[in-house]
């Protein structure tokens, strides 16, 4: 991670326009088609650790998603992490943050190890040297997304999902995802969401 001055990067025109904006975060909403993911899930593995593994890889075909805001600093990473809503022993919820590897088993191990060990001890799991990508799963309920909180402190980008549904002989995801405008503009999030869905495509 470092700092990084605006105006060498491609969001120059963004950051003096977004910077000082009151709610600088955007959100959109896009059904996918999960049928793949489903499918590879019945192989054993956890549908929302197969959704992460498919953010991170998307993630990394999208240059932008490299930068972060932390109040009004640029930061430039050079890898990811997924961070992950854990319920705990105790009744409350943990942050875990797992790293994005391309390897599946790899990434597979890293996630049940990490949320394990949160959901036991009720202590949280950060990454700091990795552009953080949040999610929240919420898949008992259908719901069509969620707007997160602005708090101006690293403000990572941030991916919901509820309960899939199935739709003929296809399974529907319903995804919101909310990101910093100084980092991106629609295209960019448009193009991550369909990086998503070929990412599932290729399990």
């Amino acid at each position: 991670m470092f700092e990084i001055d605006p105006e060498l990067t491609p969001r120059a025109q963004s950051y003096k326009d977004f910077i000082n904006a009151p709610m600088p975060m955007v959100t959109l909403f896009k059904t996918i088609d999960v049928t793949r993911l489903v499918k590879k899930s019945r192989q054993g593995y956890k549908y929302n650790m197969l959704m992460c593994y498919c953010i991170g890889q998307a993630a990394k075909r999208i240059p932008e998603m490299l930068f972060q805001i932390s109040e009004k600093t640029m930061l430039k990473y050079e890898k990811f992490a997924i961070d992950v809503i854990v319920g705990t022993k105790s009744g409350a919820l943990g942050y875990c943050d797992v790293p994005v590897v391309d390897d599946l088993e790899e990434f597979n191990r890293l996630y049940l190890e990490r949320t394990a060990a949160v959901r036991d001890s009720g202590e949280n799991m950060y990454i700091t040297d990795s552009s953080i990508i949040c999610t929240s799963a919420l898949v008992k309920y259908d719901i069509d997304g969620v707007v997160n909180l602005y708090h101006t402190i690293y403000d990572h980008p941030f991916l919901a999902w509820g309960k899939s549904t199935r739709q003929w002989f296809r399974t529907k995801q319903k995804l919101s995802f909310q990101w910093h405008h100084v980092i991106m503009d629609g295209v960019h999030a448009c193009r991550f969401l369909e990086e998503i869905e070929r990412a599932i495509g290729r399990l």
